[in-house]
């Protein structure tokens, strides 16, 4: 199974995309007859010259069905719906709210996926796409690519698991096997679940009741109990090709219970998500519809921290660019895969997304093999790749409760996504950018390493798991008078601000990098024990700064969703500096 370095599309795409017409962007993903009109005064252009280059290079196959639409913030419901209905189109907003429920927690819900049904071809799109150019409303438009799983075929077993003792994993264990406080999201091709390796670590949504045909929790799928599937819009996430299966046995196959192999993690909790097909093939939106699954669930208290993915394509997308970047908002780290091309992803015609998204948030991984080597099949870049781990030859879980060997950056991908779950299970306070740079800074220097990756390291989790725990929870910074300076009920809006004070400012520098935002409803009490409504980073942040009174000010815009507008919230917040110290919770007025 290996991700499509087959795949062809027309010579002129990657030009194509980079044409900024009438001031927007409009990714026209490889048909130049539409673009005819803007060319036809302009000098030959660059992409005539490249086309033999371009053509040796794999292209993106696009769905054809959709047009993935982002508008602009100020564009209104009634615009946005008969924008879409011009095109022939519609989208899924079964509350009402003008947005598209499947990305409702991106961009501020300004992304909708307009379907043009299952009959509609790549031309019908794209079609859709020429007509929005300067239509008054839309920011952005493009065409869903086709992604594939990122691993290569293997037909030889092992009856050993040889990476976990190349990342010291038998050491690391002795100090922590993991906790089923640490919830792991897992996207890909589902899960099995009814692996006897892996029942007894996936997460159940608290909000549904199981088999009862109801939506329990109002979230657009029906009795979704162990995650869902973008795929067919189910609650049922269950792995029919396994390849997800196998990802999830190396971040949590049960450990020590005398059965298979041995995960990472022997305790955790699996969210699966399921957007790639039986043949291993998915799209853009519904895996970012998988993106935008697990922040609701983190907005309704799920303590993920953590995105496995092991897939991607050569082809940008900005719907899944802004999905990432929600992400980091939300301190989820997203461990990608680098790919299995084996080029370099630092060069602009060989860059694989999501991995090469360059984003804080985002760790992409290599693979390497049983003699510490680069694989032979691993993408690599001194800039776009960040670090190593074993995916040669992995011995795991698969569909149908069985085990199988396979090999890729996709096997790679979950090693360190299950390395995050460990560190957070021995020290829940460390933030994704400090997750990062420890497993970056720990990892064993590898010579075929050097000049591939940023770290030129290969995971160590013995090593990770030591060093997270020189960072620890502890009352450093202070944060004083929270208070909710507006409840609006017409836009609902809560406008909460606080502040710094002088103890925390170093050379007029606020030594407070990110703050954790917690929310209750009124007459509720706020739990800052659990995980946090919003992490926010300073940065971020609208902010005033008082010469009279040494202290910063922040203030935070809470936007809530239309069935919340007629519910008032109290809030607190934590102050937390670069080294992961925390300051004790202030309540707000």
């Amino acid at each position: 199974m290996r991700e499509g370095s087959d795949m062809v599309e027309n010579d002129h795409v990657r030009e194509i995309q980079k044409m900024t017409i009438c001031r927007k962007m409009f990714l026209f993903g490889g048909v130049i007859i539409l673009c005819g009109a803007v060319f036809a005064t302009q000098p030959v252009p660059n992409w005539l010259l490249q086309a033999r280059h371009l053509a040796a290079q794999p292209q993106p196959r696009f769905d054809g069905r959709a047009v993935l639409i982002k508008f602009e913030y100020s564009c209104d419901p009634a615009t946005r719906m008969s924008i879409v209905l011009s095109l022939g189109g519609s989208f899924k907003d079964d509350d009402g709210d003008g947005l598209d429920d499947r990305f409702c927690h991106i961009a501020k819900g300004a992304w909708v996926k307009a379907d043009l049904g299952q009959m509609s071809t790549r031309h019908n799109a794209l079609m859709a796409i020429s007509s929005l150019v300067d239509t008054p409303g839309v920011a952005h438009a493009e065409l869903d690519a086709v992604v594939d799983v990122a691993v290569v075929p293997s037909d030889t077993r092992f009856s050993e698991q040889y990476g976990m003792q190349k990342i010291d994993a038998p050491k690391a264990w002795n100090l922590a096997t993991g906790s089923r406080d640490v919830v792991v999201g897992v996207i890909d091709t589902g899960i099995d679940i009814h692996h006897p390796d892996l029942r007894a670590n996936l997460w159940v949504n608290p909000g549904e009741i199981v088999d009862n045909g109801i939506d329990d929790d109002g979230n657009g799928y029906v009795d979704d109990i162990y995650g869902m599937s973008a795929a067919d819009g189910s609650g049922d996430p269950s792995d029919d090709y396994g390849h997800g299966s196998h990802c999830a046995g190396v971040i949590g196959a049960v450990g020590d219970n005398r059965r298979g192999v041995t995960g990472i993690n022997w305790r955790v909790r699996l969210m699966a998500m399921r957007f790639l097909n039986s043949g291993g093939t998915g799209i853009y939106s519904e895996a970012v519809e998988c993106i935008n699954y697990a922040l609701d669930q983190k907005k309704r208290g799920v303590p993920l921290r953590v995105l496995s993915n092991s897939w991607g394509t050569n082809e940008f997308n900005q719907l899944l660019s802004d999905a990432v970047m929600a992400c980091g908002q939300e301190d989820i780290l997203f461990v990608a895969a680098a790919g299995n091309l084996a080029t370099d992803t630092d060069r602009a015609d060989q860059q694989f997304f999501p991995a090469g998204l360059f984003l804080a948030n985002v760790l992409a991984v290599a693979a390497t093999d049983q003699n510490d080597r680069l694989a032979s099949f691993s993408s690599y870049g001194r800039r776009s790749v960040d670090l190593a781990a074993p995916g040669v030859e992995i011995l795991s879980t698969v569909h149908k409760g069985q085990y199988d060997v396979m090999d890729g950056t996709s096997m790679a991908t979950p090693h360190v996504a299950g390395a995050v779950a460990l560190l957070l299970a021995k020290n829940p306070y460390l933030t994704g950018v400090q997750l990062k740079k420890i497993l970056m800074e720990t990892g064993d220097p590898l010579e075929d390493l050097q000049n591939k990756t940023v770290s030129g390291r290969r995971l160590n989790l013995h090593k990770a798991l030591l060093a997270s725990w020189t960072i620890q929870p502890v009352t450093a910074l202070s944060c004083r008078r929270v208070r909710l300076q507006a409840w609006i009920i017409y836009d609902f809006h809560n406008v909460v601000e606080w502040e710094n004070s002088q103890e925390n400012l170093i050379n007029g520098q606020d030594r407070a990098q990110q703050f954790l935002l917690f929310r209750a409803l009124e007459g509720e009490t706020i739990d800052t024990a659990g995980a946090p409504y919003r992490v926010l980073p300073a940065t971020q942040l609208t902010t005033e700064f008082s010469i009279l009174e040494p202290m910063r000010r922040y203030r935070f815009v809470d936007t809530l969703p239309r069935r919340e507008g007629g519910l008032r919230h109290r809030y607190a917040v934590v102050a937390v500096d670069a080294q992961g110290n925390r300051s004790l919770a202030v309540e707000s007025d």
